[in-house]
């Protein structure tokens, strides 16, 4: 009897050993998950588009637009080569951890379709459509990835572009369509702080329709 009970004691106080550590392990994740939580994106500039031209934020000038290509209340739209949609020099951003999310439609595949990249001069990141509807990213002067997803003509997406410490995750209307390890990123001034619909590393340019601009200094949210 002496026995069982020892016994009986030393499995109670293991088994609250156990609980004690588990406790302490969901409290690490508690707190872990608040303080990600707690990153909050820091939204820079905003080109909604829906009246004008203007960032939202009001720290920016206005978006440029190349001769020929059209605004109409909601949208900015080209259809001709050579062309592009550009911002001012956005000087909070900085190219290490940001996110870029954009609105886009596409009239044509008969070109690459390049709708929106950062930094004309050295074009180090990027957002882009194949001549097949592809949709995938560029980066450090148009190396490019295209993921499987097939997008259709003349047909609103919501696009997200995610980088952080050599990470690029592409998200497409809410899923997750290419999330991977990429080379850093080569920048070279404030032409990195600029982001256009033409790039002019390979001459292509957006033949379609853009609204809701939006770039955010942030972290990678994890998941």
């Amino acid at each position: 009897m002496k026995r069982a009970i020892t016994h009986w004691l030393k499995l109670t106080t293991e088994q609250k050993s156990i609980n004690h550590f588990l406790k302490a392990i969901l409290l690490v994740l508690i707190i872990t998950t608040s303080m990600q939580k707690l990153q909050a994106q820091t939204l820079i500039a905003s080109y909604p588009l829906a009246t004008n031209l203007n960032d939202a934020t009001g720290t920016y000038g206005a978006m440029v637009l190349d001769a020929g290509i059209t605004y109409t209340s909601g949208s900015v739209c080209n259809a001709a080569a050579w062309l592009g949609s550009t911002t001012p020099v956005i000087t909070a951003f900085t190219p290490t951890n940001f996110e870029i999310n954009i609105d886009f439609q596409i009239s044509s595949f008969a070109t690459l379709n390049n709708i929106i990249v950062g930094g004309p001069g050295y074009r180090f990141i990027g957002i882009l459509a194949n001549t097949s509807g592809y949709i995938g990213y560029s980066y450090n002067n148009n190396t490019t990835k295209f993921s499987t997803k097939l997008i259709s003509l003349n047909t609103w997406y919501t696009v997200k572009l995610q980088y952080s410490t050599n990470r690029v995750r592409l998200i497409l209307d809410g899923v997750v369509i290419m999330d991977e390890c990429c080379a850093a990123l080569v920048t070279g001034g404030t032409s990195d702080q600029i982001f256009s619909t033409y790039n002019g590393g390979n001459g292509s340019n957006l033949r379609g329709c853009i609204r809701n601009l939006k770039i955010y200094n942030s972290h990678l949210p994890e998941h």
